[in-house]
């Protein structure tokens, strides 16, 4: 709402329920037009005049909205890349503040009780491939509780979360069902998991969620889940040539303002997206 009030603010529009299809190049091969669609029945195709775009996603989304030869360009440039980690998140409203059920501190890491080495942080990951067999991950838990993060209202349920890794393919192979159910099976083993931690906290659980990898690749169209954008390998050049990877890309007037331009994560994907803002005034100011 804040980013719609920006645009609006400043003079810009927002489409809701749109799915964007294609971007129409010039003679000069810069943009000319985005197409959308409606994002439910996938027509009612309809174009808007644009001399510059911000792609907001990953690179792998951006090229099938391309002619042959630019999307040809952006794939080499881009796809065949290491993709970073996903993560699963179990949400749980708690009907009482966890600092009553003991649980005081924003964050928590609870490192695996069958891990004895870091080199075994990557296993974490693949125990989702299956049901809950008496091993949890290592885990993170956030307590919104604990600060002023402007999520709940006076009488709402305070979030906790539970975060930790998690891969794509450990649900890809899954019907819907089956998939909700094993999601079921590992939020009621992280229910439990807390509740001996904390005395208390299962009673007082009044809403829940488990979001995994696929929920990751779905919801945000990108690929594997990879939520932080191309792994974060060691630069190929010394660090002080800077980021490796800019929102600039093949194509002139297209840039990446996404976790992919830079750095990932959230802070990536902001910072991304300011930098293809500086570069796009620049360019018009020329």
């Amino acid at each position: 709402m804040k980013l719609a009030k920006g645009a609006t603010k400043a003079g810009g529009s927002l489409l809701l329920g749109r799915d964007a299809k294609g971007i129409d190049l010039d003679s000069s091969g810069r943009p000319a037009f985005v197409r959308h669609v409606d994002a439910k029945t996938k027509d009612d195709e309809q174009r808007i005049g644009a001399k510059q775009v911000f792609a907001n996603c990953a690179p792998h989304m951006l090229a099938p909205m391309l002619p042959d030869a630019e999307r040809t360009r952006v794939e080499q440039a881009y796809i065949g890349r290491a993709l970073s980690t996903s993560l699963f998140s179990a949400h749980f409203g708690l009907s009482v503040p966890p600092a009553k059920l003991g649980l005081d501190r924003y964050g928590v890491i609870v490192v695996a009780d069958w891990a004895k080495s870091l080199d075994q942080t990557a296993e974490s990951a693949r125990l989702f491939a299956s049901d809950p067999a008496g091993r949890l991950p290592g885990y993170g838990i956030a307590n919104y509780g604990a600060i002023d993060s402007g999520l709940a209202g006076d009488g709402d349920p305070v979030l906790v979360s539970v975060v930790g890794l998690d891969r794509f393919d450990n649900w890809a192979a899954l019907s819907p069902q089956d998939e909700k159910d094993r999601r079921e099976r590992w939020l009621d083993a992280f229910q439990a998991a807390l509740d001996r931690d904390y005395p208390g906290f299962s009673a007082a659980v009044v809403e829940r969620m488990f979001l995994n990898a696929r929920s990751m690749h779905n919801f945000m169209n990108t690929p594997a889940g990879a939520i932080y954008g191309f792994a974060p390998l060691p630069f190929e050049r010394g660090i002080w040539a800077g980021q490796p990877r800019t929102p600039r890309t093949p194509l002139p007037g297209v840039y990446l303002a996404s976790s992919f331009a830079g750095s990932g994560g959230f802070t990536g994907a902001m910072m991304g997206g300011a930098d293809a803002a500086r570069m796009a005034m620049k360019e018009r100011a020329r």
